[in-house]
This record gives C-alpha cells, structure tokens and sequence, in this order.
C-alpha cells in the first residue's frame, strides 16, 4: 500500500534534524518549490550548495542552506527528490515575459500564464484596494475590503493548489512511498 505524508514545518534550521527523520522514511519527497536551475547537480555535488542557492531569492538563507546539505544525504542514499510549485514557476515564467518588453494583454487568454496572471492582478488590486481604504475609508469600508481580499486571496491559493495537487498526482504513479514535505529552500 502506497503512504503519502503532508509535513508541514517553520522553516528554522533548528527543525532540520525532525524533518531528516521524517524524509527518511520515505522513497519519494516533493518540495514545495519551483523548479530551479543547478538543483539536480546541487544534489549530485557537481555544484557547491552555496553557487546553488546564490541566484535564488530565498527567505531563510540558513534553512535553506542545512536544507541542501539534508537534501543531497537523502539523493546518496536513493531518495527521489522533487521540487513541485507549479504555480510560482508560471509565475516567474510571466515576469520574465513582461522583462522581455511583452505585456498582460499579449498573454493567450485560455493559458496557464492568464490563469495565473489574473489570480495575481486581482489578489494584488483588492490588496492595495484595502491598504487605500485603511488609510481614506470608514470601519464598514474597510471591512468590505477584508473581505474582497480574502476572496482574491483564496481565489488565487485555489489555483495554486490545484496546479500542485494535479502535478503531484502525476508524479505520485512514478513513485513509491511518498512525503511531500511542504518545505523549500
């Protein structure tokens, strides 16, 4: 019988060692992360954790960095090693469009990069609407802005997870036992 296993941790170095536990329990483990350049070698050791993590913008440089070093244990001893984030990786794909010079409106209206653009546009429009109603608007205003974007905001986390959630169901029937950890680097 095949075990799935949702962790979800702080990403403090000092929780390195239960999630090691964790991981070793299983064949497969999924990051929650978008795929990124030099992992593979990374893990292998053909490039050092530190030239990795560099070009990455990562919020715990510390975790991330014990994460690697965790990481590449688990790649020696067989573990298959995932990194599924779908939607932030569209998402950084459409950044690098718009740097290209292209704009939203060149983006092809039944793709994921529209899908992902519009759940961004319109959590980041309520977002602003709210801090411009804080500051100008009265109590009953103000809550009704909480309120459109909380909407956005799980509109756009529905999304993600879906995007995640169909990613994972396709790479759960070409492994074994399975930890998606919900941790990145």
């Amino acid at each position: 019988m095949q075990q799935v296993t949702l962790g979800l941790s702080v990403h403090r170095p000092e929780m390195i060692p239960l999630i090691s536990d964790l991981m070793q329990r299983y064949d497969a483990l999924f990051l929650e992360e978008p795929p990124a350049a030099g992992f593979r070698q990374m893990l292998q050791g053909s490039v050092s954790v530190d030239d990795y993590l560099m070009p990455l913008d990562i919020e715990y440089p510390e975790y991330s960095r014990q994460m690697c070093y965790l990481l590449r244990e688990l790649h020696v001893e067989g573990k298959k090693i995932f990194q599924v984030e779908p939607f932030i990786g569209i998402l950084l794909s459409i950044h690098e469009f718009f740097a290209e010079g292209h704009g939203p409106g060149e983006l092809k209206k039944n793709s994921l990069q529209h899908q992902v653009y519009l759940a961004e546009h319109n959590a980041t429009d309520a977002l602003l609407a709210y801090y411009q109603t804080v500051m100008t608007g009265s109590f009953e205003e103000t809550v009704a802005s909480v309120k459109q974007f909380a909407r956005m905001d799980v509109s756009r986390f529905r999304l993600r997870d879906s995007l995640r959630a169909e990613e994972l169901g396709y790479l759960v029937g070409e492994a074994g036992d399975l930890c998606d950890t919900g941790y990145g680097s």
